[in-house]
């Protein structure tokens, strides 16, 4: 039964394609000989070059070709709009439209006296760049694809 409705499902598909212009289906092409297994080329992603998130994020937060690689865009971009009364504004920024570096280095963040958490979220890690006993507080989502990806920024500060 399985067979019939698999030849049924490849006649219909020859049959549009037939009617489309499109390129044929391998089904529809000279079958192999039963002794000769058939494979199928898949193009897998290109291999992520760091281990770790935490390898990844040095890297990132220090140099500015990686955050380029690395960005998903249009990236969101969360800010505090303090004229009048505080609010949040959201905006997704296109590539073209993105000021780098997105990250302070782990050197400024060190002269600053600022501190970095990495928190694991359901939708992967987010680092947590702040001052203690100020208002500047920053987190970065990034999401695991083929490597990871920064992917919103949300700048809590005032």
């Amino acid at each position: 039964m399985r067979t019939l409705l698999s030849l049924a499902f490849a006649t219909v598909a020859v049959a549009a394609c037939s009617r489309s212009g499109e390129p044929r289906p391998a089904a529809e092409k000279a079958e192999a000989p039963a002794s000769q297994p058939q494979t199928r080329a898949v193009a897998e992603p290109p291999a992520c070059p760091f281990a770790t998130f935490d390898a990844f994020l040095e890297r990132f937060m220090d140099d500015e070709a990686t955050q380029h690689a690395f960005v998903r865009t249009p990236l969101t971009q969360i800010h505090v709009d303090t004229s009048g009364e505080p609010k949040t504004v959201t905006a997704s920024t296109p590539a073209e439209s993105l000021s780098f570096p997105l990250m302070p280095t782990r050197a400024a963040v060190a002269a600053s006296e600022r501190t970095v958490e990495v928190e694991q979220m359901p939708a992967g890690p987010r680092v947590k760049i702040g001052k203690p006993d100020t208002d500047w507080l920053a987190y970065y989502q990034f999401e695991r694809t083929d490597c990871w990806r920064l992917i919103a920024v949300d700048d809590r500060s005032f």
